[in-house]
């Protein structure tokens, strides 16, 4: 967080057990307020892409049906974040 309002992202990365999630939650609990909108979800190797937009959209305010397809949940999430700033 600095005063450019570019897009940044960070990557946590490193081997099983390290903290990596418990480090990303405490970030994530710190400076979620600093945000228009902000949602915390937990990714495996392997995603269920459907499985975890469809909450992230819920997280967001957004509501949606089991039977949307991904596409077009992916093109709701654009939608949503295009003029928030988020985290």
């Amino acid at each position: 967080m600095d005063e450019e309002k570019k897009l940044k992202a960070v990557s946590i990365v490193g081997f099983g057990s390290l903290g990596k999630t418990t480090l990303a939650n405490e970030v994530y609990r710190r400076v979620k307020g600093e945000f228009d909108t902000h949602a915390l979800v937990t990714v495996s190797q392997k995603p269920d892409i459907q499985k975890l937009l469809h909450p992230l959209l819920s997280k967001l305010g957004t509501e949606t049906s089991i039977h949307t397809c991904e596409s077009r949940l992916i093109e709701m999430l654009r939608e949503h974040l295009q003029t928030k700033s988020c985290f």
